[in-house]
């Protein structure tokens, strides 16, 4: 049975789930920071997924990136699997431009997040909805 790690759970809001995929926003108004969990109990590394579900991922990866650049209009889309502190399989997307408080350094460990107020996380809660709709 598939359960979420507490830290992804505590850090994030879950705002939809895709053919066995949690999209998570980020409790952190400094970037649009969104967090694609596959439901895979036992999942660690992207080769732990079976190749539909590895597709799957990517299109929904892809179609998410391309609605937070557009919606943005950030620079550069950060896409990671880094799992140091979180150890299930979850991928990181998240929109960077010159000028935002890490820029052009690495988001991880800089600062502290900054809650998200209900008009920033209502505006990325739609967006999100867009991107996933021809998921449904």
């Amino acid at each position: 049975m598939f359960s979420i790690d507490p830290k992804l759970e505590d850090d994030s809001i879950l705002a939809a789930i895709c053919g066995g995929v949690q999209v998570r926003l980020m409790r952190d108004s400094r970037y649009f920071w969104l967090v694609l969990v596959p439901q895979v109990e036992g999942a660690v590394e992207w080769h732990d997924l079976d190749h539909a579900m590895a597709a799957h991922v990517s299109e929904l990866l892809r179609s998410l990136g391309q609605s937070i650049k557009s919606a943005t209009s950030c620079t550069k889309i950060n896409t990671a699997a880094i799992g140091n502190l979180v150890a299930m399989f979850h991928l990181h997307i998240v929109a960077r431009s010159p000028g935002d408080p890490a820029w052009p350094q690495p988001i991880w460990g800089h600062g502290q997040p900054v809650p998200l107020t209900k008009a920033i996380e209502d505006w990325r809660l739609a967006v999100i909805r867009v991107a996933v709709k021809p998921f449904d």
